[in-house]
């Protein structure tokens, strides 16, 4: 359920990113997933905005939230 929700929030965040730059946003209408549709427009949205002392490499969603495996095995998204 969570995953959802951040998959959602990213996908306001790109929107509102396009609309900033008067762009379209242009996803893969037959991805797998919706983090392989999300994926592409993360990158590129990451690159735009990388400068001194940022790691080009590193996605949106590290940065709010991470996944923790508890002793039982589940994972608990936070």
């Amino acid at each position: 359920m969570l995953r959802m929700f951040w998959d959602g929030v990213m996908l306001y965040w790109l929107l509102e990113d396009a609309e900033e730059r008067q762009e379209l946003l242009q996803l893969e209408e037959k991805a797998p997933s919706q983090v392989k549709r999300l994926q592409p427009a993360l990158q590129a949205r990451n690159l735009r905005m990388a400068g001194p002392g940022r790691n080009v490499g590193t996605m949106l969603a590290n940065l709010c939230c991470w996944i923790q495996t508890l002793p039982d095995g589940t994972k608990s998204e936070h």
